[in-house]
């Protein structure tokens, strides 16, 4: 009985991996994938997977030959030979990648991260916290190799090693967050002013509400259908859906409130207050 997998795979062994017709090492070899091939993990099966390859075809692979726990669907897999460091092989990799913020020192960070959990690891620092040139690796070990789209994913969780690069995205930060400040506290008090004329609006207005209420009650017992009006009024007043009503103005109120719109949120708080 086969168990369900629904995981991308790629082939790690140096030598690859043949893709046969059944979960036979005697069946027929439909195409030799080699090192590096990605496949769509199906299933297994005592000891098989049942793939299928980017160009559509389908058949099984020995699982001690497939490694389905990528950190990411494009990763693919480097095996670090003799003399080799961390630095050389984001060269072998991503050399005519590197830009400012997203250099070599960057990327080395980034094989780390994508590499980590328990267990030996194939490339690691000492320290985590510890600087990016102390980064090690064990030849012989295989690691993984994440796409670039993907280490650029990683901006703001893994240090880029750039002094002049983190410098500049703290002052970018504190210029944005002063810019935030200020957008919110003018929308604000323009909130509070909108808030408080539209409160004296309302005093004016329930006045002359007011006003027209005493008349129709007076003219209701002038014209002797007051107890008509009541009655009418009370029947249209118990056929509101009550809660209906509350939930909807809640979640009116909840989405101004919190608005992603920064103008918009900081106006609503102030006309609140006002």
């Amino acid at each position: 009985m086969s168990d369900p997998v629904r995981k991308f795979g790629i082939a790690y062994k140096p030598e690859g991996v043949n893709l046969r017709e059944k979960p036979s090492p005697t069946a027929r070899v439909l195409k030799h994938l080699s090192f590096n091939t990605r496949v769509f993990v199906a299933s297994r099966d005592n000891g098989w997977l049942f793939v299928t390859t980017d160009d559509g075809r389908f058949g099984y692979c020995v699982a001690t030959h497939l490694d389905t726990n990528l950190p990411e669907p494009n990763a693919k897999i480097h095996w670090i030979e003799h003399g080799q460091s961390a630095l050389t092989i984001s060269h072998k990799h991503y050399g005519g990648k590197a830009e400012w913020g997203n250099d070599h020192r960057f990327y080395v960070s980034g094989l780390v991260y994508a590499n980590q959990g328990e267990g030996r690891r194939g490339i690691f620092k000492p320290n985590p916290a510890a600087d990016w040139k102390t980064t090690q690796v064990l030849t012989g070990t295989m690691i993984w190799i994440p796409s670039v789209e993907f280490l650029k994913s990683l901006r703001g969780k893994i240090p880029s090693g750039s002094i002049s690069y983190t410098a500049w995205e703290a002052a970018k930060s504190a210029v944005h967050a002063a810019a935030d400040f200020t957008l919110g506290v003018a929308a604000f008090i323009g909130g509070v002013i909108h808030g408080a004329l539209e409160s004296l609006w309302d005093v004016l207005v329930g006045l002359k509400d007011l006003a027209v209420m005493i008349w129709d009650i007076l003219a209701s017992l002038l014209t002797g259908n007051l107890l008509s009006d009541a009655s009418r009024l009370w029947s249209d007043f118990r056929k509101l859906d009550w809660k209906t009503l509350l939930k909807g103005w809640v979640d009116d109120f909840d989405a101004k409130w919190n608005a992603p719109d920064l103008l918009s949120r900081w106006h609503f708080r102030g006309w609140v207050i006002g």
